[in-house]
């Protein structure tokens, strides 16, 4: 069987799939999103403005498959850092075949490309990812009840 054909593209050269996307979020963030609607998850989190967010959505073979986004603010604890990258997410049945790799690569490359020296993330379930990449564990916070990992990385001084 050949591999699938991988597109990552910035989400205004497909705006159809932010509403699948916000959907998609929900589902695996029942939690968090519980008391919003998927049009208040489609509208906060999958539209893009001329400076942030930049938000990136991979396909495989024609098929929503992932997100990723680069945004100016994500943890309100810690306002003073930033751009934060959130939001990483893969299709349940097309995670572990590096499509979350990808698309972190492309959101850095962004935002190289955009000037930006330093990057921030947050998680609680791709530690492992982060780490593989080279991020740096920065410290554990407490966010929205959960306890998850501070990342940074400084994308002047490493290589890919």
């Amino acid at each position: 069987m050949a591999d699938p054909a991988v597109l990552i593209r910035p989400l205004r050269e497909m705006p159809e799939a932010g509403r699948l996307l916000a959907q998609a979020f929900k589902d695996a963030w029942s939690d968090f999103f519980a008391d919003r609607s998927f049009e208040e998850i489609e509208e906060t989190m999958f539209v893009e403005g001329t400076e942030l967010p930049a938000i990136l959505v991979a396909s495989v073979d024609g098929r929503i498959a992932g997100t990723v986004a680069l945004r100016a603010r994500s943890v309100e604890t810690h306002e003073h850092l930033g751009p934060w990258v959130t939001g990483l997410w893969v299709m349940p049945d097309l995670r572990g075949h590096g499509l979350g790799r990808d698309l972190m690569h492309a959101i850095t490359a962004e935002a190289v490309a955009r000037g930006f020296r330093e990057i921030y993330a947050v998680t609680n379930t791709a530690r492992g990812l982060f780490e593989k990449l080279g991020w740096n564990r920065v410290e554990e916070i407490l966010y929205h009840g959960e306890e998850v990992t501070l990342f940074r990385t400084n994308r002047r001084t490493k290589r890919h």
